[in-house]
C-alpha cells in the first residue's frame, strides 16, 4: 500500500474541490491504460473522458484497485464498452501503451496530465510545459503570462 489521506491532502486538486479520501495504493496501470486506449478506438474521446473520470474517482476518492481485472471490467461496463474482457485478457494494445510510455519518458514527461502551451502567433518560441497535477492557480498563471 502507498499513499493515504496525509499525502493526498497536498495534491493541487484538493483546493479545487477534489476530496482525495481513501487513496490507498499506487496501482499498476498498464491494463488501465490499455482499456483507455481501447475506449478511444471503440467509443472515441467521449468514452475515454468518462473512463478517466471513473479512474480518478476510483483511485483517489474510493481507494479502489484499478489493477484488478474485476474493477477494470466494472469500469468498462459503466461506460458502455462491449468486449472489454477478451481485450484485457489478451495482449492487444500492450505494445502501444508501452511504446507511448517510453516515448513520453524520452521527452521528459514524468507525470500526467502533461500540458504544452504556446503563445498564440509565436509557435516558434519555446512552449511552457507543466507535468503532473497542476493547480488552477498555476494554469491561470501560465495563461496570463502567455497572454501578455
Amino acid at each position: 500500500m502507498f499513499g493515504g489521506d496525509s499525502w493526498a491532502s497536498s495534491l493541487p486538486g484538493k483546493t479545487d474541490g477534489k476530496t482525495f479520501t481513501n487513496w490507498a495504493m499506487w496501482p499498476n496501470t498498464l491494463n488501465a491504460a490499455r482499456l483507455i486506449h481501447h475506449a478511444g478506438e471503440v467509443g472515441g474521446s467521449e468514452m475515454q473522458t468518462k473512463m478517466y473520470d471513473i479512474f480518478f474517482r476510483y483511485i483517489y476518492e474510493e481507494g479502489r484497485n484499478v489493477s484488478d481485472m474485476d474493477v477494470l471490467l466494472e469500469i468498462a461496463q459503466d461506460v458502455g464498452m462491449q468486449g472489454a474482457e477478451p481485450y484485457l485478457r489478451g495482449e492487444e494494445g500492450t505494445k502501444y501503451v508501452q511504446r507511448a510510455a517510453a516515448d513520453a519518458n524520452r521527452m521528459g514527461i514524468t507525470g500526467v496530465p502533461f500540458w504544452t502551451v504556446y503563445r498564440e502567433g509565436r509557435e516558434d518560441e519555446d512552449p511552457v510545459t507543466l507535468s503532473g497535477a497542476s493547480s488552477t492557480k498555476a494554469l491561470r498563471k501560465v495563461i496570463e503570462d502567455l497572454s501578455s
